[in-house]
């Protein structure tokens, strides 16, 4: 485990912001047991409780199996009776749908005679008036059949009299009177004309009237044959029924209770799927738990790595850092370098890891993966030297223009780095961190074998840049 001098190291490395540790991780896996413990019981108590429901139910469909039987055995007994009873029910909706029919039929022709009697009443009345208006169309022609009679008796006399200025008064008056016994005459034809039509529309009336009443005996009488049919084939089922009413009320009792029986299979049906139901949700978090269980052990292994990476790798920045403080040796800038690289790669390493292993309601500030320092400018040295515009060397073994130490390529230039920066720890905690023994720290006599490292990087980086260097030929000069 981790100790405090690790912890304050991430931290630091970590720019004060909260980190998911070693012990974040025992911590989590502890109460994930925890909760997997706990869940055990309750899983063996609904896995009692289902198995209990099944057997419930399982009894209980044995019984309804034994009540469908005999309901079956019942029903088959009495089939013949049922069958004879549902024919006769079949009659009755039968004899019920023809006087249903012939009941509208009858409905019909009543209408129809009301209509006809209407219809007679009204041509008797029309006939009653045309006789009335004849007989005033008579009295009224014989009225002027006299008075032309009078008129010419009147014209006869003045033509014989002594008098002749009155004739042509008198043959007036004969003339008008001729023509009033002319209109009267019409109008006593145009009424003796209604009269024999009304009289012919009476006669019509009464026969359709006496058609209409003898449809509606025939269907009056159709539909007392369809009663009669119904009355009978009422009392016959009434008696098959009676007859099949102890067999009907065994089968009725035997289906009730084969209702009750099916009500209780479902219920206790539903009731064993929804324990099935918890049971593999139960099962399901616990299989998830004891998976969660095995990525914490491999999130505690992965984080103790990731962790002890970070904190070897800021000790040997530190010790590297301080030793060029010192010193201020250019050997050692591209060496203090280095270890910052590698610091903030593994840096980034155990943020991946933590952000991997932490739970979703952790929160972890984001990180954006550490830079790189190309060494490679994209120019050639085969021919001439590296041009001075790329303040690079040539690397002999691949003929290409590489950036020195502390230096990094950018648009196919070599530019400095500058100074690196700060030591993560002050030196103190360094030397106190690397003195440590292996048992509590990791890093056994890390100091000794840091500053054995800056020497083998120094004399390498010496000897690697002078058998590198050599005249540097503007390659403007090939333009």
């Amino acid at each position: 485990m981790f100790g405090l001098a690790t912890r304050m190291l991430l931290l630091s490395v970590a720019g004060g912001t909260t980190y998911w540790t070693v012990d974040d991780a025992v911590e989590k896996k502890a109460a994930d047991i925890k909760t997997l413990q706990a869940l055990d019981p309750e899983l063996e108590e609904i896995s009692k409780s289902s198995s209990v429901a099944d057997e419930h139910l399982k009894g209980n469909q044995s019984i309804l199996e034994m009540v469908q039987s005999d309901l079956d055995e019942v029903k088959k007994a009495n089939q013949k009776s049922l069958i004879h009873l549902k024919e006769q029910n079949a009659n009755v909706e039968q004899a019920i749908k023809e006087i249903d029919a012939v009941k509208e039929k009858l409905q019909k022709s009543v209408a129809k005679a009301r209509e006809a009697s209407a219809h007679e009443k009204k041509a008797k009345k029309d006939l009653e008036a045309s006789e009335r208006a004849a007989n005033a169309r008579t009295a009224e022609m014989q009225k002027a059949s006299e008075a032309y009679a009078n008129a010419e008796a009147h014209l006869e006399a003045v033509i014989t009299g002594e008098d002749p200025n009155e004739i042509p008064s008198a043959y007036d008056d004969k003339k008008d009177k001729k023509k009033r016994l002319e209109a009267a005459q019409a109008e006593l034809k145009e009424a003796e004309k209604s009269k024999a039509d009304n009289s012919k529309a009476v006669s019509e009336a009464v026969t359709q009237m006496e058609k209409r009443r003898f449809e509606q005996q025939v269907e009056q009488k159709a539909f007392d044959d369809a009663s009669a049919s119904l009355r009978h084939a009422e009392k016959a089922r009434k008696k098959l029924s009676d007859n099949s009413r102890p067999e009907q009320l065994n089968v009725q009792s035997l289906s009730q209770a084969l209702e009750v029986l099916k009500r209780s299979v479902d219920h206790l049906t539903s009731e064993s799927n929804e324990l099935k139901r918890i049971l593999r949700q139960k099962q399901r978090q616990h299989d998830a738990l004891q998976r969660t269980i095995t990525d914490d052990s491999h999130c505690i292994e992965s984080l103790r790595s990731a962790q002890g990476q970070v904190q070897h790798a800021a000790n040997v920045y530190n010790a590297t850092s301080h030793a060029y403080s010192v010193s201020q040796s250019d050997d050692l800038l591209e060496a203090v370098w280095g270890a910052k690289d590698e610091l903030d790669k593994f840096r980034y390493d155990l943020y991946v890891t933590q952000k991997k292993c932490a739970p979703d309601t952790f929160h972890l500030p984001d990180m954006a993966p550490p830079p790189s320092c190309e060494k490679e400018t994209g120019g050639t040295c085969k021919l001439l030297w590296c041009d001075a515009s790329r303040n690079a060397y040539c690397e002999q073994a691949t003929s290409s223009c590489r950036c020195p130490p502390a230096t990094c390529a950018s648009g196919g230039e070599c530019r400095p780095r500058g100074s690196p920066p700060l030591a993560t720890l002050p030196p103190t905690a360094v030397f106190a961190e690397a003195a440590v023994p292996e048992s509590a720290s990791g890093s056994p006599k890390i100091l000794i074998v840091v500053l054995a490292v800056l020497i083998g990087v120094a004399a390498a980086a010496r000897q690697k840049r002078s058998g590198s260097r050599k005249v540097i030929l503007s390659e403007r000069l090939l333009q």
